[in-house]
């Protein structure tokens, strides 16, 4: 699927196309941090890792004193605000591009875009350099 996806980005991108993305329906199978998700393809039973394109959201950083894992401000919040609205429920996948091995998309619920209604909730910014290429950029950067 990974590659499938890569293979159309790399020629949507070299014909200039505009042309939205395909969307595949996946179940969420876990959320990794605010701008990350582990998905189900039910389909084909195939799991992949996505990026939220447009957005960041705080993470979870190493600690040099203790080695442990330590949230950001708000990377709780961002997390807990994903896992409440999406965990284990069917969703709307578009794969926008791919860098090496990480997929870059949207995840779209109930008729909304999931990296928007964090941008909305004030726990994520907009990035501009995964965003261009997604249909919502104009309300993602207001």
């Amino acid at each position: 699927f990974a590659r499938t996806c890569a293979m159309r980005a790399k020629r949507a991108a070299s014909a200039g196309a505009s042309a939205p993305p395909a969307a595949h329906d996946a179940i969420v199978h876990e959320v990794r941090g605010g701008g990350q998700l582990r998905l189900v393809l039910p389909a084909t039973f195939q799991r992949l890792t996505l990026s939220l394109s447009g957005v960041q959201c705080p993470g979870y950083r190493q600690s040099a004193e203790s080695g442990e894992y330590e949230p950001e401000p708000f990377a709780r919040e961002a997390k807990f605000f994903l896992e409440s609205a999406i965990l284990h429920r069917d969703v709307q996948l578009s794969v926008l591009s791919v860098d090496r091995r990480q997929l870059y998309g949207s995840v779209s619920y109930a008729g909304r875009d999931v990296g928007l209604e964090l941008l909305k909730e004030g726990l994520a910014r907009y990035v501009d350099w995964s965003g261009q290429r997604l249909a919502l950029a104009p309300q993602y950067r207001a």
